[in-house]
């Protein structure tokens, strides 16, 4: 029996303003997944994992009856490891996958709603960031498009998002660029509910990035020519709110590519190091100021 893959996952827009009730919007990227794999070697690799779960299994039983617990056991034991292609720190969703392999073959219950299996991920991923929201994992676990309108109602898509027909209504291809510097979600996370609590900087979001978040979601698409000015100003506001999660990046370098429109560069999730969202309108723009390895082309990888 082969057992089923678990892929990454690209938050395309809704960094940050999902938290205040904006729209966002998760997909799947299968060029990158992980699945169980058994090796003697590999026994007992899981064994802190596996502390956390069973306090979790005491407090949530609700989500996780104690039945699931014996044969997660008796597999770690027989060397059962989670193998993964997806790189951790780079914001694709590695400890989401893994989180959705978990729940799917020990604990998922058929009467569970959507928020149950969300919140139910998103304790199974607490473990990895403290303050999970189970957008990831649920995207790895159902291996499709999932639109939120703010953390508690989610909806899911039928059809995938096609770059293809972004690129052929808009003329911008879309890339997945690795800044090649690892990061840790949680102390962004951190850091961005501390500068929530300048009032100032909290009304802006409210008021001016958040309705772009939900303009650029609800109109893909259509996408068309103020399609592409709204995520002109959709970056340009990120620079602006979010300065210090474009690391290791050179932001005036990125501005200077916005404003002659030769590509927008964005988050894709927390930010910080890990991949970013690109959208080229300028060809062979991105290769001037990235190699080719460090690219990879939405376009021809998903269609």
């Amino acid at each position: 029996m082969i057992d089923k893959s678990y892929p990454a996952k690209i938050l395309l827009f809704g960094e940050y303003s999902v938290i205040h009730q904006s729209k966002a919007l998760a997909i799947p990227l299968k060029n990158f997944f992980g699945c169980w794999k058994k090796n003697p070697l590999q026994a007992h690799q899981l064994e802190q994992f596996l502390a956390y779960l069973k306090v979790l299994i005491e407090s949530e039983k609700q989500f996780f009856p104690f039945e699931g617990l014996r044969p997660f056991i008796a597999d770690l034991e027989q060397g059962q490891y989670f193998e993964s292609s997806i790189g951790p720190g780079k914001g694709l969703g590695s400890s989401g996958a893994f989180c959705a392999a978990v729940y799917q073959k020990y604990f998922q219950r058929s009467d569970h709603s959507l928020l149950e299996m969300k919140k139910a991920l998103s304790l199974l991923e607490n473990f990895h960031h403290s303050r999970s929201s189970g957008i990831d994992p649920l995207v790895s676990l159902l291996q499709t498009p999932i639109l939120c309108h703010g953390l508690e109602k989610i909806e899911v898509l039928s059809n995938d998002i096609s770059f293809e027909d972004l690129y052929q209504q808009t003329g911008l291809r879309t890339w997945l660029v690795d800044s090649m510097q690892t990061r840790r979600t949680s102390p962004l996370v951190d850091l961005y509910h501390l500068q929530c609590e300048n009032a100032e900087y909290l009304q802006q979001m409210l008021k001016s990035y958040c309705p772009l978040v939900d303009q650029l979601i609800g109109n893909l698409n259509g996408a068309d020519s103020l399609w592409v000015e709204k995520l002109n100003q959709l970056c340009s506001q990120q620079y602006q709110f979010f300065a210090q999660m474009f690391r290791p990046l050179n932001l005036q370098q990125l501005q200077k590519r916005r404003e002659n429109g030769d590509y927008f560069l964005k988050l894709c999730g927390a930010g910080g190091g890990g991949y970013y969202l690109v959208f080229e309108m300028t060809p062979d723009s991105l290769c001037q100021d990235f190699s080719p390895t460090q690219c990879i082309d939405l376009v021809s990888t998903l269609g």
